[in-house]
């Protein structure tokens, strides 16, 4: 895992002891608590970020309180590793910014969007402060930036290598294969999702292993391969930040079932969703 930003004096597990409050958690027992308030205060005296002192104050035992119902999942070192991990996002911020929201709930540090397609220009002025009122209104110590990048050039490697997991909502098949092969440079593990009007999809590619080359084939269901005019509902947007969301926190713990081989796919209009293994790949 990537480390911080900054150095921390020797005496902040002091402060944070200090700063946290003891508290009886039901289900979990006495436990230290540190608030939010806190956090950011000694944030800004380290002059390092938030997650970075929240990571610290797990280390030393003191739970930040709004991590205590992640805690029941996540253990305090699985909360430290997500803390720990960046995720790069590269696509319609439309949906991005929702599977970002969903991880930042979770815990996860570091977030790096690279937008793409007709529905925001790939600038970082009207993106940023919109992503960082919406991922930090899911959690206020999240760090957020905003990058641009060209998947034909293959200059997301730069970013990619930086990043523990990689997520793609692109509008076009080429342009996922293209994602795909940089994470594959890069040993990077790729979540793929995808939304076409009232269908949408996901499957997870390991570093090496084949994803897009097997989707879309007219044995299997799957979303359009050419879909830049597709139209967003609601539901589908939902459905597929909830499975990509899913998916990435299972590669940064590195535990959970993965869509690795498989795809899942869902029709609302028809009421359908299937699970299904990518003919030709290793894991079908």
């Amino acid at each position: 895992m990537a480390e911080g930003n900054g150095t921390m004096s020797p005496g902040v597990e002091a402060e944070l002891l200090a700063a946290s409050q003891p508290l009886r958690v039901p289900g979990q027992g006495d436990m230290r608590v540190l608030s939010q308030g806190a956090v950011q205060r000694i944030a800004a005296q380290e002059g390092v970020t938030a997650w970075e002192i929240e990571a610290a104050a797990l280390e030393a035992g003191v739970a930040p309180i709004h991590y205590l119902r992640n805690l029941s999942r996540f253990g305090f070192s699985g909360q430290i590793r997500l803390l720990r991990s960046s995720v790069c996002l590269v696509g319609d911020p439309r949906v991005t910014l929702k599977i970002a929201a969903r991880l930042a709930q979770s815990g996860v540090g570091r977030f790096v969007l690279i937008p793409s397609g007709d529905s925001d220009p790939p600038t970082r002025e009207p993106l940023q402060p919109r992503a960082e009122a919406e991922i930090r209104s899911a959690n206020r110590s999240a760090e957020v930036s905003i990058e641009t990048a060209d998947l034909k050039r293959g200059d997301v490697r730069l970013v990619l290598k930086r990043s523990n997991v990689a997520i793609g909502l692109l509008a076009q098949a080429m342009e996922e294969q293209l994602l795909e092969f940089a994470c594959k440079v890069t040993r990077v593990p790729l979540v793929l999702g995808g939304v076409d009007g009232m269908e949408c999809q996901a499957l997870t590619v390991l570093p090496g292993e084949s994803g897009v080359a097997l989707v879309y084939r007219p044995t299997q269901s799957h979303i359009r391969s050419q879909r830049s005019d597709a139209l967003l509902s609601d539901v589908s947007v939902m459905m597929v930040a909830g499975w990509v969301a899913e998916q990435a926190v299972q590669l940064l713990l590195g535990e959970g079932a993965l869509l690795a081989g498989r795809l899942r796919y869902a029709h609302f209009g028809k009421g359908e969703m299937v699970e299904a293994p990518l003919r030709g790949s290793e894991q079908g």
